[in-house]
């Protein structure tokens, strides 16, 4: 009978009785490493246990459970009402740490090529759809300077007269330029939609392949359906309620901003309240919508994770478990900007020792992904971990290693 065991963190089978048993005596497995063969069903169990390996004299009376992941299986139910109450500290350099460390055994002990593919891409489908673009901008030698230099505004027509001459153009395509824009914002919408849809579910297949130290698509991405079903929903109308406050932004900023120049043809002092009131709420606007996506991403997905519930009954949970440790996560906030700032300029020293080649591969789908691989699975498990200091419901690995699993 073919045997399987796990010797620091990595997998090794399949192999006959004698060879496991020379392990044992040469001290290769420890009473507590884990060991399996096709008699034991889903079970892996601990070198201690197994009377076939080590004579019943040295067995040990206290056994460490086996590991949770081996036999962990996510419902697809939110039947059960969600109660987490945290019962101690997080402290955001331990949670580092272990996030660091385990990230090196997922990825490199032993370190798999067709797992680094797999695993990259589903960190490319939990990311989808969130790059970022480029614009160009003038250089100061291209524009006059000295007396004879004109201002942009003496070279502008008449707002009258141009806003007479673009009517005279509507009125004569009008219908066309509709039918045009509405073709093209149903093309975006749909687009997006089945981007946000593809993401949502790539959330938790990017998680559970982290927490579970396995490389797999098709099981996580059927297993989490109703989850990622319950996070689009949500997404959709909080992407609604941020282009309701987004449109209301622009209007006061037109009213209070751009109005004022226009009535007066060209810039005036009256304007200058409604520019600062204006970049005031918007910059409140996006520091609160950036804050709202980064608590969904490492808070509320993994609560939604390990607790088998709604968005909404995890940002509840959430609010209970932070009352009275509001200071634990602004201080995991602001390591996490710093950690993220250190990555992003890491990758730029990359991309500047490489000649901008690993800049190119970046940007290339997927390949991107697994290039920046470490990076994702790091502050993906930094969540997890810094959650996991708060109660032990919250552990997802129930005190154990992620073991290595295979690629699916």
């Amino acid at each position: 009978m073919d045997w399987y065991c796990i010797v620091d963190g990595a997998q090794r089978g399949p192999l006959s009785e004698d060879e496991l048993r020379a392990f044992v005596a040469e001290g290769t497995l420890g009473p507590s490493d884990l060991v399996w063969n096709a008699s034991m069903g889903a079970e892996w169990k601990p070198v201690s246990s197994v009377s076939e390996l080590t004579p019943p004299s040295t067995l040990s009376a206290d056994l460490p459970a086996p590991p949770e992941r081996f036999e962990q299986t996510q419902p697809t139910s939110f039947d059960e009402p969600v109660v987490v109450q945290a019962t101690g500290n997080a402290s955001c350099t331990a949670a580092a740490g272990e996030a660091w460390r385990k990230m090196k055994v997922i990825l490199f002990k032993p370190f798999d090529f067709g797992k680094w593919f797999v695993l990259g891409f589903s960190a490319f489908l939990a990311t989808l759809g969130a790059g970022g673009g480029s614009g160009s901008y003038s250089s100061p030698g291209d524009l006059p300077i000295g007396e004879n230099a004109r201002s942009p505004m003496d070279d502008m027509p008449d707002f009258n007269q141009g806003w007479e001459q673009v009517q005279s153009w509507f009125g004569g395509h009008g219908q066309l330029i509709i039918l045009l824009i509405a073709l093209v914002v149903l093309l975006v919408v749909v687009i997006g939609l089945v981007l946000l849809w593809i993401k949502c579910r790539g959330k938790f297949v990017f998680l559970d392949n982290c927490v579970m130290n396995r490389a797999a698509i098709r099981e996580p991405w059927g297993m989490f359906r109703e989850h990622a079903a319950s996070l689009f929903k949500w997404s959709i109308l909080f992407g609604l309620a941020s282009l309701a406050v987004t449109v209301l932004l622009l209007g006061v900023t037109f009213l209070s901003a751009v109005l004022p120049c226009i009535q007066a043809s060209g810039f005036t002092p009256a304007a200058v309240p409604g520019i600062i009131i204006s970049a005031i709420l918007w910059v409140l606007y996006i520091i609160a919508v950036s804050l709202i996506a980064v608590l969904l991403e490492d808070f509320i997905v993994p609560l939604m994770y390990r607790k088998d519930c709604t968005t909404m009954e995890a940002w509840h949970a959430f609010r209970a478990l932070s009352r009275g440790h509001v200071g634990s996560v602004i201080v995991y906030l602001l390591l996490r900007a710093a950690l993220s700032m250190a990555s992003s300029a890491c990758v730029l020293i990359l991309v500047l020792v490489t000649c901008c080649v690993a800049g190119c591969i970046m940007a290339i789908p997927v390949l991107g992904s697994v290039l920046l691989l470490p990076i994702s699975v790091f502050f993906r498990l930094y969540a997890v971990e810094f959650l996991g200091q708060f109660s032990p419901e919250l552990d997802f690995y129930g005190g154990d290693e992620p073991a290595t699993a295979a690629v699916a």
